[in-house]
């Protein structure tokens, strides 16, 4: 009797074991994508302000740059720049 009530303890701890492992496991890849999606907006907020940084410089810079220096300063802030007759649409590096 004393051994199949320690066998039935045993099946129980060890499921419960298995059950927390499986829940740690899923526990430990939401905190990897959690991480992956706080490097990315870090990211994304990084090349936002590199670009406001070129933009103001432009800005800054404008009249004293040439033709050659403006296109080239305007290449590092817009990846494209699109006007239809009616809207225009900007894409920033």
């Amino acid at each position: 009797m004393e051994q199949n009530s320690i066998s039935v303890a045993s099946k129980y701890i060890i499921q419960n074991i298995e059950e927390n492992d499986k829940t740690l496991n899923e526990l430990k890849k939401s905190l990897l994508t959690i991480e992956s999606d706080k490097m990315d907006k870090a990211n994304i907020k990084n090349n936002i302000d590199t670009v406001l940084g070129f933009i103001s410089d432009f800005v800054t810079n404008f009249g004293s740059l040439d033709i050659g220096e403006k296109k080239n300063a305007i290449r590092l802030i817009f990846k494209e720049i699109v006007y239809d007759g009616e809207n225009l649409r900007v894409k920033f590096f």
